[in-house]
């Protein structure tokens, strides 16, 4: 594929996630929402494991999710593959949000099959961006790929809009 992302030396951080027979759809591959699932999980115990005490339901500050994508490559099936190793990796840290990079690996593959983006917004209980706490900065940078990314200014507000009915996200820059 040419893709620097698609190699598992692209990612510096890992973790696995177990698959199930139900992951599979009615075509007989994992389902998409579960790509989806395994980007979460992945950012989710990074932050855990990485930022103790600066994240979770009592955080003062939390990241909300204003974008996502993720391009299918090759379709994984269960039983052939029974866990995913989710490669982590950030490649675009701003003032108060954060690009994540996801590679989606069955085991003892160094090539993915799927590869992902989540952006994270800081955000206070008002729903208005913040700066990203320096604890968590720290961890990201800790995975940034400086060559697949860049430290970017951004705009001094974020106002996080959730339209819960549509499961719509619109992010506005004042």
């Amino acid at each position: 594929l040419g893709r620097g992302d698609v190699s598992r030396l692209f990612y510096p951080y890992f973790v696995s996630t177990p698959l199930r027979l139900s992951d599979n759809d009615g075509f007989m591959h994992v389902n998409n929402a579960v790509y989806y699932s395994c980007f979460d999980t992945a950012s989710v115990l990074f932050m855990e494991r990485e930022c103790p005490g600066e994240f979770g339901v009592h955080a003062a500050l939390k990241p909300f999710i204003a974008a996502s994508s993720c391009e299918f490559l090759r379709p994984m099936v269960v039983p052939q593959i029974l866990s995913v190793d989710t490669g982590v990796s950030i490649i675009k840290l701003g003032r108060s949000s954060c690009t994540y990079k996801f590679g989606l690996f069955p085991p003892r593959s160094d090539v993915a099959t799927a590869v992902g983006t989540f952006v994270h917004v800081w955000t206070d209980a008002s729903g208005r961006s913040t700066e990203i706490p320096a604890p968590v900065r720290a961890a990201y940078e800790r995975i940034f790929k400086a060559d697949a990314g860049e430290v970017v200014e951004e705009p001094e507000l974020c106002v996080v809009h959730a339209i819960r009915r549509f499961g719509d996200v619109t992010v506005s820059w004042l």
